[in-house]
């Protein structure tokens, strides 16, 4: 074979493609489909898929607190309930805003939500005055932003998720001291078992659980 190829000679052009093909290409693409077989853990019985994984199904609730007018033991009257159309998404770039690619869903009438995503980071809760809080029963007066941190999914279970006031101020210290979600989640139990007003000492086990499964003075120290 001529090392070089001339435009009118047809079969010198196509043997050097042939070798090409036969000699270079082919086991180029083997080892590359070796790799990829490899990545993907195939090459086996089970064969190989590269379809993207199912993900996961987060889903959980969206707490609230609101003052009620009017008390016969002179403390602030407050109410536990949940953030009706709510939009609630995975945060996966961390901005806080939902971007397209982003799961999300909206809470239902009872505040809950669930949603299916492939990505990780952190669950937002954009709130906007088209949602209602139920423990007034009122819309929201002005735009709240709640948070959960991939933390606390991990924690609470992907079943069980409570994004609330609480949760925000976990993660807002998390950031603001450079600590940990572990130690932050300590700092506010210790924050709220303490003397409530008159109705005694709180003694809370988790300040991140819905405070719509507190009662009395547990109760009361989260929602204030």
């Amino acid at each position: 074979m001529r090392p070089f190829a001339f435009p009118n000679d047809r079969e010198s052009t196509l043997k050097p493609i042939h070798k090409i093909k036969t000699g270079l290409l082919c086991p180029a693409l083997t080892v590359l489909a070796a790799s990829v077989l490899s990545a993907c853990g195939g090459g086996g019985d089970g064969g190989v898929s590269f379809l993207p994984p199912t993900g996961t199904t987060l889903s959980g609730v969206v707490a609230a607190s609101g003052y009620v007018p009017g008390s016969n033991t002179g403390n602030p009257t407050l109410k536990a309930g949940y953030y009706a159309k709510a939009t609630v998404f995975v945060d996966a770039n961390g901005n806080g805003v939902l971007d397209s690619g982003e799961a999300s869903t909206t809470t239902d009438a009872s505040g809950k939500f669930t949603l299916t995503t492939t990505q990780g980071g952190q669950l937002v809760a954009d709130i906007g005055t088209s949602a209602t809080n139920t423990a007034t029963g009122a819309k929201v007066a002005s735009h709240l932003i709640l948070r959960a941190s991939a933390d606390q999914i991990a924690d609470q279970g992907a079943a069980k998720i409570v994004i609330s006031p609480l949760s925000s101020e976990a993660q807002r210290l998390v950031e603001a001291n450079g600590s940990s979600y572990k130690a932050e989640k300590a700092n506010l139990l210790a924050r709220l078992n303490v003397p409530t007003f008159n109705l005694g000492t709180a003694a809370l086990t988790d300040p991140l659980a819905d405070v719509n499964g507190l009662k009395g003075t547990d109760q009361y120290a989260a929602l204030y």
